[in-house]
């Protein structure tokens, strides 16, 4: 896990990182789980994993100015795609709201 802070107005670039352990290839899609106010782009990222390797991609988060935080802390999630199936919420990053 992660932690983030962000501010209202502010964006911030993200990376996201998949390591493959498998010995072939796998197609991977991952899409971050946030308050709908929130623009994230893009919203689905699309990564090729080889065998054995690490594959990154960048997600760009943005926090709408005049949004109001519900708490100072809050976890944001990756809901993944691998391979064509559906795996479910593999991570999380915590966001601290300044």
């Amino acid at each position: 896990p992660y932690q983030i802070v962000l501010a209202p107005g502010q964006r911030q670039d993200l990376e996201i990182r998949v390591q493959n352990y498998k010995p072939s290839a796998m197609k991977i899609e991952v899409a971050l789980v946030a308050p709908a106010e929130w623009r994230i782009e893009p919203d689905l990222l699309k990564l090729e994993a080889p065998a054995g390797s690490i594959s990154s991609g960048k997600v760009a988060v943005t926090v709408p100015s005049g949004w109001d935080a519900p708490g100072p802390r809050f976890a944001i999630a990756a809901d993944v795609i691998r391979d064509g199936k559906y795996v479910g919420q593999l991570t999380e990053a915590v966001v601290e709201i300044r």
